[in-house]
């Protein structure tokens, strides 16, 4: 005797790929996207240049030395995200975006390294009203939005400053001595004017008193940073001596000229210290500071008691410790810095919101326990997350208190700094060599940090990854579109060619193909997400695909543009991207029993006269497929909605409707089955909500095992 039953799937979740898996789930969900409203899998996923009507997207072009795939991608929002700035490299060279421009760019620098595929991308930091830049080969930037790029740190300890020669006053009054003019000199007493409210004077006015003095100079940039103090000057030594001019005898004061040196590009000011006139070099004070970088001489006037406060010492400043520094962080209002690859488990950190002032004793050697070399930092509410290739440390605390190194996990690590993704109500993600993670909790008040595998159920695509191109993954999270995607490198190929997007607003996975052509990610103050391609094509035939440049993801259902017929010069839509769904392998909770599905329900939302192409499987054997039809997305036993691009509906001819849910019965054929799935594709519209399978079951089972 058959019995009648059915199963049903709705809501339909992500994919799982675990043997056995939840029927809810599905084995594969490539190009969609989930819309929360209608709690539905939606096609409506595309790409589009960002200069959708250029041929050679904006200023990605030969002539620009442009013509080469874009290696990394950055979004500097400035004054509360009014303002932003599009920085890209390509070909060596690193860009602003410029649309407003004839040109549509400006280069900022040119020479930089050209990363292999393999290797990690560019870093880009925000620091107050800078974004610091980084690669671990070039020199470390920062940028502030207008046409210049400035150093990170001090690259080294400024020249020495020089005292200049030392001459006796002579009786006749010469002005050409170590007096400053004869401005100082009254009438009647050309010797010394006491009451002179400028002039101090370095020497004594007491006759054969010796003193002796050291001169040490730092530069000041922009933001306030103090570099090293230079080397000490040479040492003027001057004893006093008694001069008698027309009948008066007194002891001149002298100044003294000095040649300080520039600094480099960025420098605004320069400061100069001193001994006292007992020339102890243990002890220099403040003297003057000049504003500019473009004076070498100076005069000075001042006597000891006019000197300021006391110099800091040389462990205040030193040159900047990482000269091939890869990856940076904000934390706390300082500046956190790899040592890159030639000291990799070295961490430095800057003074208080002085990114380029690196105290001698600001560092951490995360070396002395294990986990390896540091490959990421990311910043999580009060704590700092050094990641690494097999552990991951956190910094604590503050400047003012002292931060301090503890450890949070062994054995788990990250692959790529571009993969490390900050999400708003969740926590900070990451890939590591088994899966995705998720740090979340680790507010203060009792909350501890915790670690979750965010990627059960997907193990099998981790064991393709491609381990020597992982440092070259990446990774957005667009709040607009509630999507967590990560791009990575499969099957041993060294580009990326498979996206993995968690829906932030279900929880559930889901996969982008190789039809993407990402090389790297970021995302815009509109929380679009960006990506620059891989590529850079030079066919020009009708029909091309033209891959270049910076593209969008947008609901526009187009796999980006192709060239147009001869005579037009618009670029035109390429066709919508292949879509494809695999439901999970059902046993109608009876695996052992034989089961004859009659028919599969689809559930979705109304699209028009679209078709969509329904296959069947059995058994867990995807090489062997029954035909289903197609399926349309219109209400089975109603009239036909109206749909754009039919000649059949035409404007102002009709009443517009809104869209509905839908249920179309396809016939199954396989016949008598263990375990039963289906397949969607195509590249029509397609919003799929869930689906359910009748089928009878007479009591027969599964024969004996094979021996």
């Amino acid at each position: 005797m058959k019995t009648a039953a059915r199963v049903i799937v709705n809501p339909q979740m992500g994919i799982d790929l675990s043997i056995p898996a939840p029927q809810n789930t599905a084995q594969l969900i490539e190009n969609f996207g989930f819309d929360a409203q209608t709690k539905a899998w939606t096609s409506q996923l595309g790409y589009e240049p960002f200069f959708n009507e250029s041929l050679t997207n904006g200023p990605f072009t030969i002539g620009n030395q442009l013509n080469a795939p874009v290696d990394s991608l950055y979004v500097f929002q400035r004054h509360q995200s009014r303002q932003q700035h599009i920085i890209f490299e390509c070909n060596g060279k690193l860009v602003t975006l410029e649309p407003w421009t004839s040109d549509n760019h400006r280069v900022l620098a040119t020479n930089r390294t050209i990363p292999t595929p393999n290797s990690a991308r560019t870093a880009y930091e925000q620091f107050g009203r800078y974004v610091v830049i980084t690669n671990g080969i070039d020199a470390p930037v920062k940028w502030r939005g207008d046409q210049r790029l400035f150093p990170l740190g001090w690259a080294e300890t400024p020249g020495t400053p020089t005292i200049g020669s030392v001459r006796d006053p002579g009786a006749s009054g010469d002005v050409g001595a170590l007096e400053a003019s004869d401005d100082y000199v009254g009438s009647g007493n050309n010797i010394y004017q006491g009451d002179d409210a400028y002039f101090e004077g370095v020497t004594s006015s007491d006759a054969d008193e010796t003193v002796e003095y050291v001169y040490r100079v730092s530069f000041i940039n922009e933001n306030g940073s103090e570099s090293p103090l230079s080397g000490d000057s040479n040492k003027l030594v001057y004893s006093g001596t008694s001069v008698t001019r027309d009948g008066f005898s007194g002891v001149p004061k002298l100044c003294v000229p000095l040649e300080i040196p520039t600094g480099p590009e960025g420098t605004v000011a320069r400061r100069i210290y001193r001994t006292q006139k007992d020339g102890n070099r243990s002890l220099f004070y403040y003297l003057d500071e000049i504003k500019n970088n473009t004076s070498v001489q100076y005069v000075d006037y001042r006597s000891d008691a006019s000197l300021g406060a006391q110099a800091p010492d040389r462990t205040f400043s030193v040159p900047f410790p990482s000269k091939g520094v890869r990856f940076t962080a904000s934390f706390k209002n300082c500046l956190f810095i790899d040592g890159g690859e030639m000291d990799p488990t070295r961490l430095y950190y800057s003074a208080p919101l002085e990114p380029d002032r690196y105290p001698a004793l600001n560092y951490f050697e995360v070396g002395t326990r294990e986990g390896g070399d540091i490959v990421g930092l990311e910043t999580y509410y009060n704590s700092l997350l050094v990641f690494r290739e097999n552990g991951i440390d956190l910094i604590r605390g503050d400047a003012t208190r002292g931060f301090e190194l503890v450890p949070f996990v062994e054995g788990i690590g990250a692959y790529s700094h571009n993969t490390i993704i900050a999400v708003p109500n969740l926590g900070v993600s990451f890939v590591s060599r088994d899966g995705i993670y998720l740090i979340s909790g680790g507010l203060d008040g009792g909350s501890d940090l915790t670690l979750v595998k965010l990627s059960k159920g997907l193990d099998e695509i981790f064991e393709r990854l491609s381990i020597d191109s992982m440092p070259a993954a990446v990774a957005a999270y667009s709040a607009r579109r509630q999507e967590l995607w990560f791009h990575l490198p499969t099957s041993g190929k060294p580009r990326l060619t498979l996206g993995l997007v968690y829906h932030t607003n279900n929880g559930q996975w889901s996969q982008r193909g190789n039809s993407w052509p990402i090389r790297c990610m970021a995302v815009d103050r509109d929380q679009n997400i960006l990506f620059g391609a891989d590529d850079w094509t030079v066919q020009t035939t009708p029909g091309s695909r033209i891959t270049r440049g910076i593209y969008a993801v947008s609901g526009k259902r187009a796999e980006g543009t192709v060239y147009p017929p001869l005579g037009q010069d618009l670029p035109v839509e390429a066709d919508p991207l292949q879509w494809e769904f695999r439901s999970q392998w059902v046993d109608m909770g009876l695996p052992y029993l034989k089961k004859y599905p009659k028919y599969l329900y689809m559930y979705a939302i109304s699209t028009g006269d679209h078709d969509v192409n329904i296959d069947h499987f059995r058994n867990r054997d995807w090489s062997t497929e029954y035909e289903g039809g197609q399926m349309k997305g219109q209400v089975a036993d109603e009239k036909d909605q109206p749909f754009y691009d039919s000649a059949k509906y035409l404007w102002d001819k009709i009443t517009w409707q809104d869209k509905r849910l839908i249920q179309v019965r396809l016939p199954v054929t396989t016949g008598a089955v263990s375990e039963y799935a289906f397949r969607a594709q195509g590249n029509e519209p397609f919003v799929f909500i869930g689906y359910s399978v009748e089928y009878n079951a007479d009591g027969a089972m599964t024969i004996k095992g094979k021996s």
